[in-house]
């Protein structure tokens, strides 16, 4: 008996671990489009990254857009924080948090970046968010 629920948890176990790979390498790409809005005559400076992903900075020209892709955890703690650098000031922002984004973002997330804030597309309307921080450069 003892040794048929070691079995038991043995197998359910791997059942477990094999979902849990089969569901990861499923999962799809998400890709962030980011278009600097901040303005005429305005460069923006994005640099984004995740807890082991560092993009490095990105020079966007007015209108110009910057894209990225990645595959989110399968644990649904996927983050992508970014500075976004213009007129000497450092404006900070999580441009994908999973528990905000996936929800509406199901293949991509398009955002604008404005003096104001960072605003996704959402179908027909757009969501604004203020920047987290803003600090001096």
């Amino acid at each position: 008996m003892f040794s048929n629920s070691i079995r038991f948890l043995l197998i359910s176990t791997l059942l477990v671990i094999s979902s849990v790979v089969v569901a990861a390498i499923g999962q799809p790409r998400l890709r962030i489009e980011m278009t600097n809005n901040i303005g005429p005559g305005l460069n923006l400076v994005a640099h984004c990254r995740s807890a082991d992903n560092d993009l490095g900075p990105q020079v966007l020209k007015p209108k110009e857009k910057y894209e990225f892709s990645f595959k989110p955890n399968i644990w649904g703690s996927t983050m992508y924080y970014c500075q976004f650098i213009w007129d000497f000031y450092v404006h900070s922002f999580n441009i994908y948090v999973y528990t905000r984004d996936e929800p509406v973002c199901e293949h991509e997330c398009i955002w604008e970046i404005t003096k104001k804030g960072a605003c996704r597309h959402d179908g027909s309307y757009m969501t604004c968010y203020d920047w987290k921080t803003v600090t001096k450069a």
